[in-house]
């Protein structure tokens, strides 16, 4: 479906943590299907730790739309650093008003997404059929991604890096939680 030569990847997911998290097999599909490319993903700020430590992930790209970027002439100025980084590639997971503007304003020569909320600023659309619930969200997330040749995993699994701090901090609140060596808990 493509013919172009794909060096450079934004992926954007600005919406919630568990969108985020099911958005990650997408991260190491893409890796799988161009191993030298530079790949990115641009998030909300309050989900940095979802990404960060990703080795997927040559960059995270923070978006904060209700902060310093919430007038549209931040977002504007926002969109236009996007576009010293090249990249040949978007893929916007969640259909949004403005992260498609910012697509489209930093110059991305393939914008992809859904046929949804200014569209018409997208190079490769399919409809927004999410709503109907028929299959999960990381399924449909691969549907996107259909534009650039990267096939539907066998597996999907979610990736979240867990730095070793937290990892710390985990332990100590368990150990007050008296729980068994080896019991699951959430």
């Amino acid at each position: 479906m493509m013919n172009r030569t794909i060096n450079r990847i934004l992926v954007t997911r600005t919406d919630r943590i568990g969108d985020v998290v099911l958005s990650t097999p997408v991260f190491s599909a893409l890796r799988k299907r161009y191993p030298n490319a530079y790949i990115a993903v641009l998030i909300a700020s309050s989900n940095r730790d979802l990404a960060e430590g990703n080795p997927n992930l040559d960059e995270v790209i923070l978006y904060e739309k209700g902060g310093r970027h919430r007038s549209w002439l931040q977002t504007f100025l926002f969109a236009r650093t996007l576009r010293s980084r090249c990249f040949d590639v978007v893929v916007n997971l969640h259909a949004n008003n403005r992260i498609h503007w910012v697509s489209f304003i930093s110059g991305v020569p393939m914008r992809i997404g859904y046929r949804k909320k200014n569209a018409f600023l997208l190079t490769h659309t399919l409809p927004d059929e999410k709503w109907k619930g028929d299959r999960h969200e990381s399924e449909y997330n691969f549907d996107l991604l259909r534009f650039v040749d990267v096939p539907v995993p066998e597996k999907m699994e979610p990736f979240v890096p867990l730095r070793l701090t937290c990892k710390f901090q985990l332990e100590q609140i368990l150990k007050h939680e008296h729980l068994l060596p080896g019991e699951p808990y959430i």
